[in-house]
């Protein structure tokens, strides 16, 4: 059975080769959609090529390794990545590859394991391209929130550039920025007052609305209570303000997570812009 495979296998790489399909023919078209942005079908092509093929060039395990990335393949092309750092003689290419590999991990939000191919790098290579590397140590501090140590990876992108140290430096002295709002706060303060933990997050629309809608269902209640009993108001009535008063709770922390996470995006933004604009010069 298995002299069977190897023989179906020779046959057809065979007449791949003996059809007008020379590799450097399928090649060139596959780079051609690649450039087009036709992923998935220069992946097949490439996909063709290696079938067919003893194909173990890294240059081709690269552009293999980006198809996959580019369609959302993110483990498939993670795996291809690192048979490019195994096979790449050049830095350039080697360079290349462990940038792509780290920056799809860090689009994943796996932060951590982009850390350990980042302290995995050899020595050489990352004294080499230290602001490359710099710039990705500090991206991934940031996700995880190390903020401290985020600036300083950050500040070492622009080591040249005291101005530019010093409004890093500053960027990050913001604490309100990058601590507050603090979720748990605002569902404290929508505790004792509805609407004044949304308000406290900058959602002031919403804290009013809450305050105002929790409010006349007390008065409902008390209507109800001095009119009909205090039965009829806590059935009729209790249920309304339950739900309304924990779903205000509920809607204070996500706005005090979701102004954070603005906040926060506001000190990455205003960081990369002064790193962009070091480079430039």
């Amino acid at each position: 059975m298995r002299k069977l495979l190897i023989i179906i296998l020779i046959i057809s790489r065979t007449l791949f080769l003996h059809a007008g399909n020379t590799v450097d023919s399928v090649l060139a078209f596959a780079d051609a959609q690649y450039l087009k942005g036709n992923y998935r079908l220069a992946l097949k092509e490439y996909q063709r090529i290696s079938f067919h093929t003893d194909y173990s060039d890294p240059y081709f395990q690269l552009r293999l390794a980006n198809c996959y990335s580019r369609i959302g393949e993110w483990e498939i092309a993670r795996n291809y990545y690192d048979q490019v750092f195994n096979l790449a003689a050049g830095d350039s290419l080697l360079v290349e590859a462990k940038i792509r590999k780290i920056s799809g991990l860090i689009r994943e939000n796996e932060y951590n394991l982009a850390l350990i191919d980042l302290f995995g790098l050899p020595d050489t290579t990352y004294r080499k391209y230290h602001r490359e590397f710099n710039l990705l140590f500090g991206i991934c501090y940031f996700g995880l929130e190390d903020f401290d140590e985020a600036k300083r990876y950050f500040k070492v992108v622009v080591a040249e550039s005291i101005q530019a140290q010093e409004e890093i430096e500053k960027i990050f002295s913001d604490k309100k920025l990058l601590k507050r709002p603090k979720p748990g706060f605002a569902y404290a303060l929508s505790v004792v007052l509805p609407g004044l933990g949304q308000i406290y997050s900058g959602d002031i629309k919403d804290g009013l609305n809450s305050f105002f809608l929790t409010e006349s269902l007390i008065i409902l209640a008390v209507f109800v209570a001095y009119e009909y009993t205090l039965i009829d108001a806590i059935v009729s009535v209790l249920p309304w303000y339950q739900r309304y008063y924990l779903g205000g709770l509920n809607h204070a922390k996500e706005a005090a997570i979701l102004q954070r996470k603005r906040n926060r995006s506001e000190v990455y933004r205003r960081t990369l812009d002064v790193i962009m604009e070091y480079q430039k010069k």
